[in-house]
């Protein structure tokens, strides 16, 4: 198991799957916040593996963007989450698209 798999799952063993997702979403800030380009490829892999959904992305989303400190380690900066966003937005762009193909498929 890999080092980042085992911090994250040492954290969040008694948690609800919402506060999981927030508390995994914190640790790919903490993690990523010197490296950012490496988030959006932590994030795809956990999503690809059923582990952090899209819609838990778009909340981190929004609560960076608004400002919001609701996630469980705040020791990462507006700015570094700024980053963060930027270089995650071809993934949002993705998720976006993929989303749109899907309401045509109906």
């Amino acid at each position: 198991m890999s080092p980042i798999l085992r911090e994250i799952l040492s954290r969040c063993r008694d948690l609800q799957r919402k506060d999981l997702e927030r508390e995994i979403l914190a640790v790919l800030e903490t993690i990523c916040q010197d490296k950012p380009r490496f988030f959006p490829v932590l994030a795809l892999i956990l999503y690809e593996r059923d582990i952090l959904p899209e819609e838990s992305i778009f909340l981190w989303v929004d609560d960076v963007r608004m400002g919001r400190r609701c996630y469980p380690r705040d020791e990462v900066c507006d700015s570094k989450r700024g980053n963060l966003i930027r270089e995650s937005q071809p993934l949002i762009e993705w998720f976006c698209s993929s989303d749109d193909g899907d309401e045509t498929d109906h």
